[in-house]
């Protein structure tokens, strides 16, 4: 019986050593399966990231590109606005130098008209006039 006893417990032996490279093959294989998922993952990973890279560089230049363009095109708009503005300021200085022409033809009219109407000596400011002699008002009298 010690024999057979002790057969019995290499049977038992053997059994659970058999249990164990089983339980060691299953590890493994898991092992190996989570090793592959964090691989994939990482390679997923990985492309996204370089998805997004890419995606953020053409993002990058296309916003380069508009920025050059910008560039070039705020020149000759710079440009635009100083010939307008310089049309502006001639348009300007055309219009004071008519109404300044304007002013003296009105004032040399208003002159002309007064002269008729009062007598003046030439060259003598428009207040001191004095009335004509017809309505019988002599120099520094008012009216």
């Amino acid at each position: 019986p010690p024999l057979l006893h002790l057969v019995d417990r290499l049977r038992d032996l053997d059994e659970a050593k058999s249990l164990l490279r089983k339980v060691i093959v299953d590890l493994d294989q898991e092992v190996l399966k989570r090793t592959r998922a964090e691989v994939e993952l990482k390679k997923m990973k990985q492309e996204r990231y370089h998805d997004d890279d890419y995606q953020l560089r053409d993002e990058l230049s296309r916003l380069r590109a508009t920025v050059a363009e910008l560039k070039l095109e705020v020149p000759s708009q710079t440009q635009s606005l100083d010939m307008l503005c310089d049309d502006h300021q001639l348009q300007a200085e055309r219009s004071k130098k008519r109404v300044e022409h304007v002013a003296v033809s009105r004032r040399q009219s208003i002159e002309t008209l007064a002269d008729r109407q009062w007598q003046r000596s030439p060259g003598e400011p428009l207040g001191s006039l004095q009335f004509a002699a017809s309505n019988g008002v002599s120099r520094g009298q008012s009216r």
